[in-house]
């Protein structure tokens, strides 16, 4: 059984709930007994439960044992990927998750293929976050990262604060990621972001360079948007020592 996600308020002392579409999936997928073993994290903790009771759409378990969440990394990522078409945002997302970025921001940009009225917007965010969220289950990460609302391009760039902020482009040919890696120490938070399809608009670069933001080759390849955001988290992770 895979692992389970919960808000510290829903721990109270030796037991916790689990509640909504988690306690759906335990009780009509899953068909939890009494007895039966889950484990849960609510970010911080690892605990080590049994089920005591089930009722009114909720599980009652009581807890074996805890032990500090390890799953988490040091660094804390944020991957702002430019919406892309079909299943390869699906995908950018779950592999995000599962290489341990902290926060995923879909990224509206000139370029991008895929278009959004407000209420497609709200669809397209609970599916991402349905995603990263059975993700997290899967490689059994400390905590569900976020997967914000699509932002316009201009609005992402100001807004993030990281201390170093990487976007990638492929007509960057001063300065590759390795060569700026090795003359950077790598801080506690990190943000970076990768184009869409049809890659970004050089005023894009602009906007984001006076923003703050350092642009960055990945090399003479031009990788696809979904390879990208992966490919950079994945080498940021092991210059951190988190792989």
């Amino acid at each position: 059984m895979g692992r389970f996600f919960v808000e510290a308020s829903q721990v109270k002392g030796d037991a916790l709930r689990i509640t909504g579409d988690d306690a759906r999936h335990l009780i009509q997928v899953l068909r939890a007994k009494p007895g039966q073993a889950v484990e849960v994290s609510d970010g911080r903790h690892v605990y080590d439960t049994r089920v005591r009771a089930i009722g009114d759409g909720q599980v009652f378990l009581d807890i074996r044992d805890v032990k500090e969440s390890d799953a988490e990394p040091r660094l804390y990522v944020t991957l702002y990927q430019a919406m892309a078409k079909g299943d390869r945002m699906d995908w950018a997302v779950q592999k995000a998750v599962e290489l341990g970025a902290g926060r995923i921001v879909p990224v509206m940009t000139k370029y991008t293929v895929v278009r959004l009225d407000e209420k497609k917007t709200q669809k397209r965010q609970e599916r991402y976050q349905r995603i990263a969220a059975e993700a997290a289950k899967q490689c059994r990460r400390g905590r569900v990262p976020e997967v914000t609302a699509p932002v316009p391009f201009a609005e992402a760039m100001a807004n993030a604060d990281a201390p170093l902020k990487l976007i990638a482009w492929e007509q960057e040919g001063d300065q590759g990621l390795s060569a700026v890696l090795r003359s950077t120490d790598i801080p506690e938070r990190v943000d970076i972001c990768v184009g869409p399809e049809g890659g970004f608009a050089e005023e894009e670069i602009e906007t984001a360079r006076e923003a703050g933001w350092m642009s960055v080759g990945l090399g003479p390849r031009i990788l696809r948007t979904e390879t990208a955001g992966v490919a950079l988290l994945s080498i940021l992770m092991h210059r951190a020592g988190e792989i």
